[in-house]
């Protein structure tokens, strides 16, 4: 989220509190009380929505970065050994298949890797019956299916939430521009109680306060 926006909106909340605390003054001009409401409803769904936007997507890059570290470690005990059944029955196509490394899959793309780890899950099934004498079992390959699962599931994750957000941040932009229009009609209805504290404090209020450099500036009217 912008600075300028958050800035913005921590002015709303003050101008907000403002207007709350002064109600008895305001509350029977009818006008007035009805932007006040709408003040009220957009600047609550602006806040919501810009909790949302701040959601950091870094988590989900972790969990898939953990798992393919998980389903690799967990390959490569089950494959290495698997490939010398190549070697012993002359099949040296079926043990070049399965001689991968863990350095070789950490270069490969997310999408790439997850391909070849379905291949390998298919020839280590494939191969089932010979694997027990290399002391793999059938729980083990099985266990293998559950990491690898696990790893695809995380590959959609990080686009889903950024394409999440950025309808989130379109859905904020509008909001604020409504807040802008709503505090201008507001600047307008205010200028009824000019001379009074209650104008000078909402004067006040309406004063934005750049978090980014500490300097103050006024809302333009």
């Amino acid at each position: 989220m912008k600075i300028v926006d958050r800035n913005f909106l921590n002015m709303i909340g003050v101008a907000r509190r403002t207007l709350h605390n002064h109600q008895s003054e305001w509350e029977k001009n009818v006008r007035m009380t009805q932007e006040v409401t709408n003040l009220d409803t957009t600047a609550e769904r602006a806040d919501a929505l810009s909790t949302e936007v701040t959601t950091d997507i870094t988590g989900s890059t972790t969990d898939k970065i953990n798992a393919r570290q998980k389903v690799i470690a967990e390959i490569v005990k089950l494959v290495k050994p698997a490939s010398v059944i190549g070697l012993d029955t002359n099949d040296m196509l079926l043990h070049r298949q399965l001689s991968v490394s863990k350095g070789m899959m950490n270069k490969m793309k997310y999408g790439d890797l997850a391909d070849l780890l379905d291949n390998l899950y298919a020839l280590l099934v494939k191969h089932q019956e010979k694997l027990v004498d290399y002391d793999i079992t059938l729980e083990n390959v099985t266990a293998a299916k559950t990491f690898i699962d696990a790893y695809k599931a995380t590959l959609p994750e990080p686009r889903e939430l950024v394409v999440e957000r950025k309808t989130t941040k379109e859905a904020l932009s509008e909001c604020l521009a409504d807040l802008r229009g709503i505090v201008y009609i507001l600047d307008n209805l205010m200028k009824r109680y000019d001379g009074t504290p209650f104008y000078s404090e909402y004067k006040n209020a309406r004063i934005i306060v750049d978090l980014g450099t500490h300097k103050k500036k006024e809302d333009k009217k």
